[in-house]
Protein backbone atom coordinates (compact mmCIF):
# COMPACT_ATOMS: atom_id res chain seq x y z
CA UNK A 1 0.00 0.00 0.00
CA UNK A 2 2.88 2.44 1.06
CA UNK A 3 4.71 1.55 -2.40
CA UNK A 4 1.42 2.54 -4.43
CA UNK A 5 1.26 5.72 -2.43
CA UNK A 6 4.63 6.73 -3.26
CA UNK A 7 4.16 5.87 -6.98
CA UNK A 8 1.21 8.01 -7.12
CA UNK A 9 3.16 10.79 -5.51
CA UNK A 10 6.02 10.58 -7.66
CA UNK A 11 3.36 10.56 -10.77
CA UNK A 12 1.46 13.93 -9.74
CA UNK A 13 5.14 15.65 -9.26
CA UNK A 14 6.00 14.88 -12.83
CA UNK A 15 2.87 15.63 -14.11
CA UNK A 16 3.07 19.20 -12.18
CA UNK A 17 6.47 19.65 -13.87
CA UNK A 18 5.12 18.57 -17.18
CA UNK A 19 2.39 21.45 -16.52
CA UNK A 20 5.27 24.34 -15.68
CA UNK A 21 7.28 23.45 -18.55
CA UNK A 22 4.43 23.62 -20.74
CA UNK A 23 3.20 26.77 -19.28
CA UNK A 24 6.57 28.31 -19.59
CA UNK A 25 7.02 26.49 -23.43
CA UNK A 26 4.26 28.57 -24.23
CA UNK A 27 4.81 31.97 -23.09
CA UNK A 28 7.92 31.70 -24.77
CA UNK A 29 5.95 30.95 -27.92
CA UNK A 30 3.49 33.26 -27.18
CA UNK A 31 6.14 35.96 -26.68
CA UNK A 32 7.75 34.97 -30.59
CA UNK A 33 4.56 35.05 -31.97
CA UNK A 34 3.81 38.62 -30.50
CA UNK A 35 7.07 39.73 -31.52
CA UNK A 36 6.77 38.25 -35.31
CA UNK A 37 3.45 39.80 -35.24
CA UNK A 38 4.47 43.27 -34.02
CA UNK A 39 7.51 43.64 -35.69
CA UNK A 40 6.26 42.11 -39.50
CA UNK A 41 7.21 44.53 -41.99
CA UNK A 42 3.72 44.73 -43.21
CA UNK A 43 2.47 46.36 -40.69
CA UNK A 44 5.80 47.96 -38.93
CA UNK A 45 7.98 49.72 -40.48
CA UNK A 46 11.01 51.10 -38.42
CA UNK A 47 11.94 53.67 -40.75
CA UNK A 48 8.71 55.93 -40.18
CA UNK A 49 8.52 57.52 -36.43
CA UNK A 50 6.07 56.75 -34.50
CA UNK A 51 2.67 58.36 -34.21
CA UNK A 52 2.80 61.81 -31.84
CA UNK A 53 1.41 61.76 -28.58
CA UNK A 54 -1.33 65.16 -29.66
CA UNK A 55 0.34 67.25 -26.60
CA UNK A 56 -0.13 70.84 -26.10
CA UNK A 57 2.59 71.63 -23.65
CA UNK A 58 5.60 69.59 -21.93
CA UNK A 59 6.98 70.35 -18.48
CA UNK A 60 10.42 71.90 -19.12
CA UNK A 61 11.54 72.51 -15.13
CA UNK A 62 8.03 73.08 -13.89
CA UNK A 63 7.38 75.63 -16.88
CA UNK A 64 4.44 74.19 -19.02
CA UNK A 65 6.59 74.84 -23.04
CA UNK A 66 3.93 75.07 -25.63
CA UNK A 67 4.71 72.16 -28.71
CA UNK A 68 3.39 72.51 -32.21
CA UNK A 69 2.37 69.51 -34.59
CA UNK A 70 2.00 65.71 -32.68
CA UNK A 71 5.91 65.11 -31.69
CA UNK A 72 7.22 61.92 -30.33
CA UNK A 73 7.88 62.69 -26.95
CA UNK A 74 11.41 60.85 -25.57
CA UNK A 75 12.34 60.86 -21.84
CA UNK A 76 16.40 60.50 -21.43
CA UNK A 77 17.99 59.43 -18.12
CA UNK A 78 21.50 58.88 -18.00
CA UNK A 79 23.48 56.28 -15.14
CA UNK A 80 27.00 57.74 -15.29
CA UNK A 81 29.25 54.66 -14.34
CA UNK A 82 32.42 56.65 -14.13
CA UNK A 83 34.55 59.79 -15.75
CA UNK A 84 37.85 59.21 -17.10
CA UNK A 85 40.75 61.01 -17.40
CA UNK A 86 41.03 65.27 -17.15
CA UNK A 87 42.63 66.44 -19.75
CA UNK A 88 43.05 69.78 -19.39
CA UNK A 89 45.51 70.15 -22.04
CA UNK A 90 43.17 69.57 -24.91
CA UNK A 91 40.43 70.12 -23.00
CA UNK A 92 38.37 66.94 -22.82
CA UNK A 93 37.55 64.48 -20.29
CA UNK A 94 36.24 60.69 -20.90
CA UNK A 95 32.33 59.36 -19.69
CA UNK A 96 31.15 56.02 -19.65
CA UNK A 97 27.31 56.06 -18.72
CA UNK A 98 24.26 54.14 -19.46
CA UNK A 99 21.81 56.11 -21.26
CA UNK A 100 18.09 55.30 -21.11
CA UNK A 101 15.77 56.49 -23.54
CA UNK A 102 11.79 56.11 -22.95
CA UNK A 103 8.97 56.52 -25.75
CA UNK A 104 5.20 55.56 -27.11
CA UNK A 105 5.24 53.44 -29.83
CA UNK A 106 1.28 52.66 -30.21
CA UNK A 107 2.09 50.72 -33.23
CA UNK A 108 3.90 47.73 -30.92
CA UNK A 109 0.86 47.63 -28.27
CA UNK A 110 0.11 44.23 -27.72
CA UNK A 111 -2.60 42.04 -25.43
CA UNK A 112 -1.01 41.38 -21.88
CA UNK A 113 -0.55 38.15 -20.36
CA UNK A 114 -0.34 36.66 -16.69
CA UNK A 115 3.16 35.54 -17.31
CA UNK A 116 4.51 38.16 -20.19
CA UNK A 117 4.34 41.32 -18.42
CA UNK A 118 6.72 42.72 -21.43
CA UNK A 119 9.04 41.57 -24.43
CA UNK A 120 12.39 41.89 -24.38
CA UNK A 121 15.04 42.65 -27.22
CA UNK A 122 18.42 43.03 -27.08
CA UNK A 123 19.09 45.12 -30.54
CA UNK A 124 17.49 48.28 -31.83
CA UNK A 125 17.35 47.30 -34.97
CA UNK A 126 14.18 45.47 -35.65
CA UNK A 127 12.15 49.03 -33.77
CA UNK A 128 12.59 52.94 -34.99
CA UNK A 129 14.49 54.72 -32.25
CA UNK A 130 15.30 58.34 -31.89
CA UNK A 131 18.31 59.99 -33.87
CA UNK A 132 19.97 61.19 -30.47
CA UNK A 133 23.58 62.05 -30.83
CA UNK A 134 26.14 63.72 -28.47
CA UNK A 135 27.00 67.46 -30.28
CA UNK A 136 30.22 67.68 -28.39
CA UNK A 137 31.68 64.18 -28.83
CA UNK A 138 35.21 63.83 -29.36
CA UNK A 139 35.49 59.95 -29.42
CA UNK A 140 32.89 57.55 -28.87
CA UNK A 141 31.43 53.89 -28.88
CA UNK A 142 29.01 51.46 -27.72
CA UNK A 143 30.01 48.44 -25.71
CA UNK A 144 30.14 44.71 -26.83
CA UNK A 145 32.24 42.81 -25.64
CA UNK A 146 30.68 39.07 -25.74
CA UNK A 147 27.33 40.59 -26.89
CA UNK A 148 25.77 44.04 -27.17
CA UNK A 149 25.04 45.82 -24.06
CA UNK A 150 21.92 47.21 -25.01
CA UNK A 151 18.69 46.35 -24.22
CA UNK A 152 14.78 47.25 -25.05
CA UNK A 153 11.81 46.81 -23.51
CA UNK A 154 7.95 46.91 -24.62
CA UNK A 155 5.37 46.52 -22.75
CA UNK A 156 1.58 45.75 -23.72
CA UNK A 157 0.94 49.69 -23.81
CA UNK A 158 3.33 50.17 -26.52
CA UNK A 159 5.83 51.80 -24.14
CA UNK A 160 9.36 50.87 -24.97
CA UNK A 161 12.39 51.12 -22.55
CA UNK A 162 15.93 51.69 -25.21
CA UNK A 163 19.80 51.24 -22.78
CA UNK A 164 22.59 51.16 -23.86
CA UNK A 165 26.35 51.26 -22.73
CA UNK A 166 28.26 54.21 -23.97
CA UNK A 167 31.78 55.39 -23.59
CA UNK A 168 33.10 59.08 -24.75
CA UNK A 169 35.50 61.17 -24.77
CA UNK A 170 33.65 65.00 -24.94
CA UNK A 171 35.14 68.49 -25.24
CA UNK A 172 35.20 70.92 -22.23
CA UNK A 173 35.78 73.78 -22.90
CA UNK A 174 38.10 75.12 -19.58
CA UNK A 175 38.97 78.22 -17.88
CA UNK A 176 42.28 77.82 -16.35
CA UNK A 177 43.28 81.47 -14.93
CA UNK A 178 42.64 80.14 -12.02
CA UNK A 179 45.10 77.02 -12.13
CA UNK A 180 45.16 74.87 -9.62
CA UNK A 181 42.71 76.45 -7.61
CA UNK A 182 39.79 75.92 -10.55
CA UNK A 183 36.75 74.69 -10.93
CA UNK A 184 35.52 73.44 -14.53
CA UNK A 185 32.37 73.14 -15.67
CA UNK A 186 31.98 70.34 -18.44
CA UNK A 187 28.39 69.39 -20.00
CA UNK A 188 27.19 67.12 -22.51
CA UNK A 189 24.71 67.88 -24.89
CA UNK A 190 22.41 65.28 -26.28
CA UNK A 191 20.49 66.23 -29.34
CA UNK A 192 18.37 65.39 -32.01
CA UNK A 193 20.11 65.21 -35.73
CA UNK A 194 17.36 65.04 -38.03
CA UNK A 195 13.53 66.01 -36.26
CA UNK A 196 12.84 68.95 -35.46
CA UNK A 197 10.74 69.72 -32.57
CA UNK A 198 7.60 69.12 -34.54
CA UNK A 199 8.35 65.90 -34.85
CA UNK A 200 10.63 64.94 -31.45
CA UNK A 201 11.36 66.35 -27.91
CA UNK A 202 13.44 64.95 -25.74
CA UNK A 203 12.51 65.59 -21.82
CA UNK A 204 14.83 64.89 -18.79
CA UNK A 205 13.02 61.90 -16.71
CA UNK A 206 11.12 63.58 -13.74
CA UNK A 207 12.90 61.58 -10.99
CA UNK A 208 16.46 61.52 -11.12
CA UNK A 209 17.09 62.28 -14.73
CA UNK A 210 20.95 62.27 -13.61
CA UNK A 211 22.71 59.27 -11.76
CA UNK A 212 26.19 58.87 -10.72
CA UNK A 213 28.14 56.17 -8.70
CA UNK A 214 29.56 57.57 -5.16
CA UNK A 215 32.94 56.67 -5.50
CA UNK A 216 34.32 57.94 -8.78
CA UNK A 217 37.95 57.97 -9.33
CA UNK A 218 38.51 61.65 -11.10
CA UNK A 219 41.88 62.22 -9.80
CA UNK A 220 43.30 65.20 -9.49
CA UNK A 221 39.89 66.14 -9.17
CA UNK A 222 36.27 65.73 -7.70
CA UNK A 223 32.76 66.31 -8.55
CA UNK A 224 31.26 68.39 -6.57
CA UNK A 225 27.95 68.15 -7.80
CA UNK A 226 26.09 68.12 -11.48
CA UNK A 227 22.62 69.71 -12.81
CA UNK A 228 20.26 69.52 -16.07
CA UNK A 229 19.27 72.33 -18.63
CA UNK A 230 17.93 72.23 -21.96
CA UNK A 231 19.66 73.72 -24.84
CA UNK A 232 17.38 73.89 -27.57
CA UNK A 233 18.91 75.14 -30.98
CA UNK A 234 17.34 76.90 -33.82
CA UNK A 235 19.12 76.78 -37.33
CA UNK A 236 18.31 77.34 -40.94
CA UNK A 237 16.42 73.96 -40.67
CA UNK A 238 14.38 74.33 -37.97
CA UNK A 239 14.45 73.96 -34.00
CA UNK A 240 16.15 70.83 -32.60
CA UNK A 241 15.60 69.68 -28.89
CA UNK A 242 18.75 69.31 -27.01
CA UNK A 243 19.63 68.48 -23.35
CA UNK A 244 22.34 69.32 -21.15
CA UNK A 245 24.10 67.91 -17.96
CA UNK A 246 27.03 69.43 -16.41
CA UNK A 247 29.06 68.36 -13.98
CA UNK A 248 30.79 70.40 -11.70
CA UNK A 249 34.52 69.15 -11.02
CA UNK A 250 36.85 70.81 -8.15
CA UNK A 251 40.80 70.36 -9.00
CA UNK A 252 42.30 68.96 -6.03
CA UNK A 253 45.23 71.22 -4.83
CA UNK A 254 47.70 69.13 -2.09
CA UNK A 255 50.00 68.13 -5.25
CA UNK A 256 50.45 71.37 -6.53
CA UNK A 257 51.25 72.73 -3.31
CA UNK A 258 53.78 70.03 -2.77
CA UNK A 259 55.01 70.46 -5.79
CA UNK A 260 54.80 73.84 -7.32
CA UNK A 261 53.89 76.21 -4.84
CA UNK A 262 56.18 75.10 -1.63
CA UNK A 263 59.47 75.27 -3.80
CA UNK A 264 59.55 78.24 -5.24
CA UNK A 265 58.33 79.74 -1.85
CA UNK A 266 61.82 77.39 -0.02
CA UNK A 267 63.93 80.04 -2.82
CA UNK A 268 62.18 82.95 -1.95
CA UNK A 269 62.95 81.93 1.81
CA UNK A 270 66.30 81.04 1.21
CA UNK A 271 67.23 83.88 -0.75
CA UNK A 272 66.81 86.04 2.93
CA UNK A 273 69.76 84.85 3.90
CA UNK A 274 72.17 87.51 3.16
CA UNK A 275 70.26 89.83 5.40
CA UNK A 276 72.02 87.52 8.05
CA UNK A 277 75.55 87.25 7.13
CA UNK A 278 78.17 89.36 8.19
CA UNK A 279 79.52 92.01 5.81
CA UNK A 280 82.54 92.72 6.64
CA UNK A 281 85.43 90.44 6.15
CA UNK A 282 87.90 89.70 9.63
CA UNK A 283 90.25 92.66 8.50
CA UNK A 284 87.42 94.75 8.45
CA UNK A 285 87.31 94.75 4.39
CA UNK A 286 83.61 94.32 2.88
CA UNK A 287 85.22 92.39 -0.34
CA UNK A 288 84.72 88.75 1.02
CA UNK A 289 81.22 89.42 2.59
CA UNK A 290 79.99 91.64 -1.02
CA UNK A 291 81.16 88.23 -3.05
CA UNK A 292 79.52 86.11 -0.55
CA UNK A 293 76.12 87.63 -0.31
CA UNK A 294 75.95 88.53 -3.97
CA UNK A 295 77.04 84.84 -5.21
CA UNK A 296 74.47 83.04 -2.69
CA UNK A 297 71.73 86.03 -4.02
CA UNK A 298 72.56 85.24 -7.55
CA UNK A 299 72.09 81.49 -6.90
CA UNK A 300 68.88 82.09 -5.42
CA UNK A 301 67.66 84.22 -8.39
CA UNK A 302 68.47 81.72 -10.99
CA UNK A 303 67.43 78.71 -9.15
CA UNK A 304 63.96 80.42 -8.75
CA UNK A 305 63.60 81.53 -12.56
CA UNK A 306 64.52 77.65 -13.36
CA UNK A 307 62.10 76.11 -11.04
CA UNK A 308 59.27 78.94 -12.03
CA UNK A 309 59.76 77.93 -16.04
CA UNK A 310 59.71 74.44 -14.48
CA UNK A 311 56.21 74.96 -13.47
CA UNK A 312 55.05 76.94 -15.84
CA UNK A 313 55.85 73.55 -18.34
CA UNK A 314 54.10 71.33 -15.72
CA UNK A 315 51.09 73.82 -16.17
CA UNK A 316 48.48 73.32 -18.80
CA UNK A 317 48.48 76.21 -21.28
CA UNK A 318 45.98 78.68 -20.74
CA UNK A 319 44.34 81.02 -23.53
CA UNK A 320 46.00 83.27 -22.68
CA UNK A 321 44.92 85.07 -19.62
CA UNK A 322 47.20 84.60 -16.53
CA UNK A 323 46.65 81.78 -14.23
CA UNK A 324 47.02 81.69 -10.95
CA UNK A 325 50.28 79.91 -10.83
CA UNK A 326 51.87 82.96 -13.42
CA UNK A 327 51.10 85.21 -10.55
CA UNK A 328 52.99 83.10 -7.66
CA UNK A 329 56.18 82.46 -10.44
CA UNK A 330 56.22 86.08 -11.39
CA UNK A 331 56.27 87.67 -7.44
CA UNK A 332 58.49 85.07 -6.51
CA UNK A 333 61.32 86.15 -8.65
CA UNK A 334 60.39 89.58 -8.17
CA UNK A 335 61.29 88.56 -4.71
CA UNK A 336 64.65 87.01 -5.63
CA UNK A 337 65.44 89.79 -7.41
CA UNK A 338 64.95 92.40 -5.06
CA UNK A 339 67.07 90.42 -2.37
CA UNK A 340 69.70 90.87 -4.92
CA UNK A 341 68.96 94.30 -5.73
CA UNK A 342 69.39 94.98 -2.14
CA UNK A 343 72.62 93.10 -1.99
CA UNK A 344 74.01 95.29 -4.49
CA UNK A 345 72.36 98.67 -3.16
CA UNK A 346 74.08 98.10 -0.01
CA UNK A 347 77.34 97.75 -1.22
CA UNK A 348 77.86 100.45 -3.35
CA UNK A 349 76.33 102.51 -0.14
CA UNK A 350 78.86 101.21 2.02
CA UNK A 351 81.76 101.48 -0.27
CA UNK A 352 80.44 104.92 -1.13
CA UNK A 353 80.73 106.23 2.75
CA UNK A 354 83.92 103.95 3.21
CA UNK A 355 85.90 105.97 0.59
CA UNK A 356 83.93 108.94 2.44
CA UNK A 357 84.99 108.37 5.47
CA UNK A 358 88.71 107.38 4.49
CA UNK A 359 89.45 110.80 2.73
CA UNK A 360 88.08 112.56 5.76
CA UNK A 361 90.41 110.73 8.13
CA UNK A 362 93.48 110.85 5.97
CA UNK A 363 92.88 114.72 5.87
CA UNK A 364 92.34 115.20 9.58
CA UNK A 365 95.00 112.55 10.88
CA UNK A 366 96.05 108.86 11.16
CA UNK A 367 95.11 109.16 14.86
CA UNK A 368 91.33 110.01 14.20
CA UNK A 369 91.24 107.72 11.06
CA UNK A 370 91.84 104.79 14.01
CA UNK A 371 89.16 105.66 15.94
CA UNK A 372 86.47 106.42 13.44
CA UNK A 373 86.41 102.61 12.03
CA UNK A 374 83.06 101.81 10.72
CA UNK A 375 81.25 105.42 9.38
CA UNK A 376 79.57 107.95 11.11
CA UNK A 377 78.10 106.13 13.93
CA UNK A 378 80.18 107.58 16.62
CA UNK A 379 79.23 111.50 15.75
CA UNK A 380 77.30 113.34 18.40
CA UNK A 381 74.21 114.94 17.17
CA UNK A 382 72.09 117.04 18.96
CA UNK A 383 68.35 117.40 19.23
CA UNK A 384 65.61 114.98 20.61
CA UNK A 385 66.47 112.02 21.91
CA UNK A 386 65.51 109.20 19.53
CA UNK A 387 62.40 106.64 20.19
CA UNK A 388 63.62 103.30 20.90
CA UNK A 389 62.89 101.54 17.22
CA UNK A 390 65.33 104.79 16.03
CA UNK A 391 68.07 103.75 18.82
CA UNK A 392 67.79 100.39 18.06
CA UNK A 393 68.32 101.12 14.04
CA UNK A 394 70.90 103.70 15.07
CA UNK A 395 72.70 100.92 17.43
CA UNK A 396 74.34 99.32 14.21
CA UNK A 397 77.33 101.04 12.86
CA UNK A 398 76.90 101.30 9.05
CA UNK A 399 74.17 102.58 6.71
CA UNK A 400 74.16 99.37 4.49
CA UNK A 401 73.93 97.30 7.97
CA UNK A 402 70.93 99.19 8.73
CA UNK A 403 69.24 98.27 5.61
CA UNK A 404 69.86 94.58 6.18
CA UNK A 405 67.79 94.79 9.67
CA UNK A 406 65.41 96.20 8.39
CA UNK A 407 64.74 94.45 5.06
CA UNK A 408 65.22 91.05 7.48
CA UNK A 409 61.63 92.42 8.93
CA UNK A 410 60.53 93.69 6.36
CA UNK A 411 60.91 91.19 3.50
CA UNK A 412 59.22 88.47 5.46
CA UNK A 413 56.53 90.56 6.57
CA UNK A 414 55.94 91.78 2.97
CA UNK A 415 55.97 87.79 1.40
CA UNK A 416 53.14 86.52 4.43
CA UNK A 417 51.15 89.94 2.98
CA UNK A 418 51.44 88.63 -0.62
CA UNK A 419 50.37 85.07 0.26
CA UNK A 420 47.18 86.07 2.28
CA UNK A 421 46.24 88.11 -0.42
CA UNK A 422 47.21 85.36 -2.84
CA UNK A 423 45.35 82.80 -0.91
CA UNK A 424 42.12 84.59 -0.36
CA UNK A 425 42.25 85.92 -3.87
CA UNK A 426 42.46 82.43 -5.73
CA UNK A 427 41.65 79.59 -2.89
CA UNK A 428 37.51 80.38 -2.62
CA UNK A 429 37.18 81.39 -6.40
CA UNK A 430 34.18 80.95 -7.18
CA UNK A 431 33.49 82.75 -11.16
CA UNK A 432 31.88 79.46 -12.38
CA UNK A 433 28.08 80.55 -12.95
CA UNK A 434 25.93 77.95 -10.65
CA UNK A 435 24.37 74.62 -12.08
CA UNK A 436 20.76 74.50 -12.37
CA UNK A 437 19.05 71.76 -10.49
CA UNK A 438 22.53 70.93 -8.72
CA UNK A 439 22.45 67.74 -6.84
CA UNK A 440 25.38 67.07 -4.29
CA UNK A 441 27.23 63.40 -4.30
CA UNK A 442 27.39 62.33 -0.66
CA UNK A 443 31.23 61.65 -0.09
Amino acid sequence: MAGKNFLLWVLALLAAVACVAAVKKDVRNAEAEIIKLLLNPDRYDKRVRPPGSNVTSVMLFDQPQKVTGDPVVVKVNAFIRSVGHIDDRNREYRVSMTLRQTWNDARLKFSAQDDLKYILLTSDEDIWSPDLFFSNEKEGHTHDLLHPNSLVRISPEGDVLYSTRISLKLSCPMDLTNFPMDKQSCFIRMASYAYTTKDLIFVWKDDDPVQSVVDLDMSPFVMQGFGIDYCNSKTNTGEYSCLRTEFLFKRLVHHYILHLFLPLGLLVAASWAPFWLDFYGEDGAPVLGVVGRCLIALLCLLATIIEAARVSTYAPPSSGDARAIDTWTTWCQTFASLVLLEVIIVAVIDRWRRERHRNAAQAEGAGRSAGADGGEGGEAKSGPPPNLLKKWIMGWPTAGQRIDVICRIIFPVVFVIFNITYWSTYADYMGLRSLSSIKKIPY
